[in-house]
């Protein structure tokens, strides 16, 4: 069976609905986004506060960040590991 023109196809994307959000909603958001951005900045990721770029942006890159930190930090435990393993 053929589908009409003008009914809806199953996999016809529908634009979400607009959520109405309270100014209090907002607010706890931006205080989360502002305690995220000072975790990173004191970590040592300045960018979280001197960039332009958008929240979501300044998170990921943070974040990205971080788990670069503890891969570089992993790989000097490691080495200092296996260096002192090979003189004992």
């Amino acid at each position: 069976m053929k589908a009409d023109k003008n009914s809806p196809s199953r996999h016809s994307l529908a634009a979400p609905a607009r959520v109405e959000r309270s100014s209090m909603e907002d607010n706890e958001d931006s205080s989360t986004l502002h305690q995220i951005l000072d975790l990173f900045f004191s970590a040592g990721y300045v960018e979280a506060v001197n960039s332009d770029a958008p929240p979501s942006h300044k998170i990921a890159h943070g974040l990205s960040w971080c788990f670069a930190s503890l891969d570089a930090s992993y790989s000097t435990i490691t080495r200092v590991s296996l260096s002192n393993l090979a003189t004992a």
